[in-house]
Formats: C-alpha cells, sequence, structure tokens
C-alpha cells in the first residue's frame, strides 16, 4: 500500500547544464510530462544555465527547484506542462504530499449582514487549490479541504470566531 503513494524521486547533479539537456535528464528520472518552449521574438533571451543537485526528492518538487534554478514556470497544456520564462508561486503557497502537488492559487473573504430584526452576521472564506499528480497516479476522489491548523505570519495560531449563537439555532446547531 504504501508504494502506492511514494513519489518518484530524482537525482540529478547539474553544473551550467543547457535547460534543454537538463530537463531532458529530469523528465528521464520523474515522467512528468513537460517540455520546454524556447523565448521566441526580438529581444528574447535564453534562460540561465542549470545548476542544481538533488538527492532523492519527490518529483513534483524537483521539478519546482529546476525552473527556479532556470528562472522557468509551467503553465498547463494538452499532454502535460510547458516550461516558459516566469517565476514561480512563492514556496508557501506550495505543498507536497506523495505523488502530489498542492498549490494555493487564491482566496477570498467574505462578510456580511443581513439587516432586520434577528440579523445574523455571516463570514465565508474560500481557497482555490490546484491539484496535480504524478502520471500512473489515480485521484479517486476529492472533497472540500478541512484546516487543521492556522498560524499567521509571526507563527501565532490563529483560531475561528466561535459562530453566535443567533446563526448556530439557525444552522440547527
Amino acid at each position: 500500500m504504501a508504494e502506492a503513494v511514494e513519489p518518484r524521486r530524482v537525482r540529478l547533479k547539474l553544473k551550467n547544464a543547457p535547460v534543454a539537456e537538463a530537463l531532458a535528464a529530469l523528465r528521464k528520472q520523474s515522467a512528468l510530462p513537460v517540455q520546454y518552449a524556447p523565448p521566441t521574438g526580438p529581444g528574447a533571451t535564453p534562460p540561465r544555465p542549470v545548476s542544481l543537485e538533488l538527492d532523492g526528492v519527490p518529483a513534483w518538487e524537483a521539478l519546482d527547484r529546476f525552473c527556479r534554478s532556470a528562472g522557468l514556470v509551467y503553465t498547463a497544456s494538452p499532454g502535460g506542462r510547458v516550461l516558459r520564462a516566469g517565476k514561480l508561486p512563492q514556496p508557501g503557497a506550495v505543498s507536497y504530499a506523495g505523488p502530489f502537488r498542492l498549490e494555493a492559487q487564491s482566496w477570498s473573504y467574505s462578510r456580511g449582514l443581513t439587516l432586520g430584526p434577528g440579523a445574523v452576521p455571516q463570514e465565508s472564506l474560500s481557497l482555490s487549490v490546484a491539484l496535480l499528480a504524478e502520471p500512473g497516479t489515480d485521484v479517486l476522489a476529492i472533497s472540500s479541504p478541512r484546516a487543521l491548523e492556522a498560524r499567521d505570519d509571526k507563527g501565532a495560531a490563529l483560531t475561528a470566531r466561535p459562530t453566535p449563537p443567533a446563526f448556530a439555532r439557525w444552522r440547527g446547531d
């Protein structure tokens, strides 16, 4: 059972390798369907050579480190991912779990108050997450995420506000 959720591991040692050559080595070990789209047009500059040491790093994390080293970012395309010039998301926005890569893409917060007798305040927080799976990993189901812990930028625990009694009665709590 453990093998089913183990990520592919990548071991590479690259020093000033051209992007196309380095990507071929990464693709061979990771099996990730990634292609490189060289910059085109006037003033286009080639990406910097890749210098990177990976020792048993999960495939998605290896690709992110590769992109960071070369100054590239990947986008979805039919049949896989395409690497182009750009900047990856901040490290805190990405998490790796076995053969999966999760990226927080956006969030929105809303507060409202219906006016009138028995006014009930309402709040909602929505988070959009992108999930990528290694080839050959089947995702059987996805459900709503559940926050186990929340901390602010200083590491202090954040706790949910208690549900107002009137709202709890309305929900049937």
